[in-house]
């Protein structure tokens, strides 16, 4: 394929400014495949000049082919940047929403199921102008909420720590359509 295009680049003509043009020559070495040697004229392609294009232009390549290799960083839950805690986990979501388009309002129900990564009494999410009511883990109340709209964070305060493993919450909310671009918005 390089042979091909030496070929095509033979004789070409170059503008190197407006008014003066040069013709270069490329020699009939570089144009033949690799190892033939042009025993009429007594040269090889691998004259000196011949020599000093070739490794110019391997040169690149063999830089390009002997660096490592290097992979993507596989994901990682825990090196992930986030605010929340990662001792648990949302898996799955089932939410309900009831708008009021007329007075900008909204109602609805949210089931999700967790994932305790190790023991925990506090679970946090991102809120934003809602108040949350019924909340439940595995159907047991909640200890406490507190809605944070500054920081646009909610925290769960249990009755005692939940053990490791899957566990269902479930509450009831109403809260406000936003006239901003954040969350439900008109």
């Amino acid at each position: 394929m390089l042979t091909n295009v030496l070929r095509s680049c033979r004789n070409m003509t170059l503008g190197c400014a407006p008014r003066k043009q040069r013709s270069i020559d490329i020699p009939d070495a570089l144009t033949r495949p690799i190892g033939f040697l042009n025993y009429t004229q007594g040269s090889s392609i691998f004259s000196s000049s011949t020599l000093s294009i070739t490794l110019a232009l391997a040169f690149p390549l063999f830089l390009a082919l002997s660096r490592p290799a290097r992979a993507e960083t596989p994901f990682s839950f825990e090196s992930a940047p986030g605010r929340l805690p990662k001792d648990v986990v949302p898996e799955d979501y089932s939410i309900s929403i009831v708008p009021d388009i007329k007075v900008l309002t909204l109602s609805g129900t949210e089931s999700v199921t967790l994932d305790f990564r190790k023991p925990s009494a506090t679970i946090q999410f991102n809120s934003l102008n809602v108040k949350l009511d019924q909340v439940t883990l595995d159907g047991q109340p909640v200890k406490a909420v507190v809605s944070d709209d500054g920081a646009q964070l909610t925290t769960l305060t249990l009755a005692k720590p939940a053990p490791t493993g899957r566990h269902i919450l479930f509450f009831t909310y109403t809260g406000k359509i936003e006239t901003k671009p954040q969350g439900l918005f008109a």
